[in-house]
């Protein structure tokens, strides 16, 4: 197998966000071009906290830096 990315148990939600989601959502979206993330993977492995983040609350008008997922990143990169 080939990977992009492989990342720890020890990475930050910002780490995995700017590396596999966010220079392709900023230089990308606002192109023109459509841009999907998609988490695969086994039950329990992540996917939803990886996406949602730690606090499960994806409404709020400031980031949390330690706690926020790819969506609610995607979100404030998008509209702030």
């Amino acid at each position: 197998y080939d990977f992009d990315a492989v990342f720890g148990s020890c990475s930050s939600q910002k780490d995995v966000y700017d590396e596999a989601a966010g220079e392709m959502i900023r230089s990308n979206l606002f192109k023109g071009f459509n841009v999907t993330v998609l988490a695969y993977g086994q039950t329990g492995s992540g996917k939803t906290h990886t996406m949602i983040g730690g606090n499960g609350n994806m409404i709020g008008k400031e980031l949390n830096e330690d706690l926020d997922g790819i969506i609610p990143r995607a979100v404030h990169d998008v509209f702030d």
